[in-house]
This record gives C-alpha cells, sequence and structure tokens, in this order.
C-alpha cells in the first residue's frame, strides 16, 4: 500500500507552527525542510548571501560589550534555556509549568534580581 496515500497532509517547506513560551511571547517554528545534496532546498543565491551577511554581522559582535540588562538578551537567553529543558531536561512537564508562570516575572526582572 501507498504510505503516502495514508497520510492526511503533507507538510510543505516554509509551513510553521506557532508555539507559545510565555504569555506574550511566541515562537514560530519551521516543521519542514527539504534538502538535496546541494543543500537545503529553496535556498537562492540571494538567500545564501543573506545567510553569508548575517554570519559576518554576528562575528562582528562584541561579546564583552553585550550588557545582561538589555531586554533583547534577556529574551534570547529565555528562549535559549526554554530550548533546553524543553527537549532535554528529564522532569520537563513539572518544570515547565512553574517555569511558565514565572517566565513573565522572570523576564521583566533586572539580572541581579530574583523573581518571586
Amino acid at each position: 500500500m501507498d504510505q503516502l496515500a495514508e497520510v492526511e497532509h503533507v507538510l510543505q517547506p516554509g509551513e510553521t507552527v506557532a508555539k507559545q513560551i510565555a504569555p506574550d511571547i511566541f515562537a514560530h517554528i519551521p516543521l519542514v525542510l527539504y534538502r538535496d545534496d546541494k543543500g537545503t532546498l529553496g535556498a537562492t543565491p540571494k538567500s545564501a548571501q543573506a545567510l553569508t551577511q548575517l554570519q559576518q554581522q554576528l562575528l562582528r559582535i562584541d561579546l564583552a560589550k553585550v550588557l545582561l540588562d538589555d531586554k533583547n538578551v534577556q529574551l534570547a537567553n529565555f528562549v535559549i534555556a526554554w530550548n533546553v529543558l524543553q527537549h532535554f531536561y528529564p522532569y520537563t512537564q513539572k518544570v515547565l509549568v512553574k517555569m511558565a508562570k514565572d517566565s513573565r516575572t522572570s523576564y521583566m526582572s533586572k539580572p541581579s534580581e530574583t523573581p518571586v
């Protein structure tokens, strides 16, 4: 039997899912990326150039000057921590429920403050 015939919906490149990671914070995650021996399908010379430019911009960031009280840095740290806990921590469900409740307070706190 054709396995594809059993599939209700075939995911398409560019299709995403939105996941809420805090009350006002959502992550839009690609569900599928097709590739062949040349790389990700759909990549264009323009997108490859944009990636190269992004990589160069990231290399120019002086991490010694990044401030922990910068809201962009705090948000990035929150997303990274959430991702690690979501995928690698064995007690995810117990911890993430409390983390979701505390996340707004944590994100709004200064780095030196401990959320209540």
